[in-house]
């Protein structure tokens, strides 16, 4: 009889995964080309599903109540081995996206946040899940909804008495017109109706008013520059440097207190008052001259 050994060493089995399996085949198979093709077709089959977001997070930042506003989300896929297929699953109530449902390695999703789809004001946030080849994706939302706009009917008894205030300065040069020297005065008249032009948009932004106010506003201002412009225009060519001279007297210091206001346009119901007492005392100054 033979002699068995005293110590027979244990053996030792490898994984059992598809890749270990396929890469443990024998040397000598009748076959080697399928084999090759079989590992490769295995390995290409667990090749996961990625997908990636951009941005990572939507922020909406604040809107006021009654606006809306779009953002886009880019998806992108890759890997795996299939379609690549998408779907949203779940979104907060005061969004909207499109589309719903999509296929493609590339994605462009609009989103909307429409704030009169919440109750009330203040701080929300959600989060978009899309169901994808990849898994579940979770995107976080937020959003933060102000005090609806002021109407027109609750700003007019300022707005449209500071709207007409730019005008005081050209309107009483043009009302002095039958005094002596009135018509060397129209082009400085001009250019003080400008900057307080230029300052009623100003705080006509700060105060974020209505679409109509801001075109109204606007609408003045582009008025003043382009009689600036032909006033300057026809200076030049009859040769007026009587009304180019009175210039310096009401650009510099109107220019400092616009300057002012940008850098402290925050408090722009202090420069509304302020506006309103610039463009009397300039029709003053300019009654003043006027009456020498």
């Amino acid at each position: 009889d033979p002699i068995l050994p005293l110590f027979v060493p244990p053996v030792v089995t490898a994984p059992t995964t598809p890749v270990a399996a396929a890469a443990t085949k024998s040397a000598d198979s009748l076959d080697d080309k399928p084999s090759f093709l079989q590992r490769m077709m295995g390995q290409k089959e667990l090749a996961p599903f990625v997908a990636y977001v951009d941005p990572p997070s939507i922020d909406f930042g604040e809107l006021r109540k009654g606006d809306h506003k779009t953002l886009k989300l880019k998806l992108r896929f890759s890997g795996g081995n299939g379609k690549y297929e998408a779907s949203i699953t779940n979104l907060p109530g005061w969004a909207q996206v499109h589309p719903v449902n999509f296929a493609g390695k590339r994605q462009t999703l609009e989103i909307t946040a429409k704030s009169l789809d919440v109750w009330q004001t203040g701080k929300f946030s959600g989060s978009l899940t899309i169901q994808s080849s990849a898994g579940p994706i979770s995107i976080p939302m937020d959003l933060s909804v102000l005090q609806p706009r002021p109407t027109f009917s609750q700003v007019f008894l300022w707005f449209v008495p500071l709207l007409m205030l730019t005008a005081l300065p050209s309107l009483t040069v043009g009302w002095a017109w039958h005094m002596g020297g009135s018509r060397h005065m129209v082009l400085a008249s001009v250019a003080a109706s400008t900057f307080l032009a230029s300052m009623h948009y100003l705080i006509t932004l700060e105060a974020d008013l209505g679409k109509a106010e801001k075109a109204a506003s606007g609408t003045v201002l582009l008025m003043f520059l382009g009689f600036m412009g032909l006033g300057l225009g026809f200076a030049s060519r009859s040769g007026s440097t009587t009304a180019i001279s009175y210039l310096p007297y009401v650009i510099v210091p109107m220019g400092c207190l616009f300057g002012a206001q940008i850098a402290t346009r925050a408090s722009w119901k202090l420069w509304a008052f302020g506006m309103a007492v610039v463009s009397i005392f300039s029709a003053y100054m300019f009654m003043a001259q006027l009456s020498h």
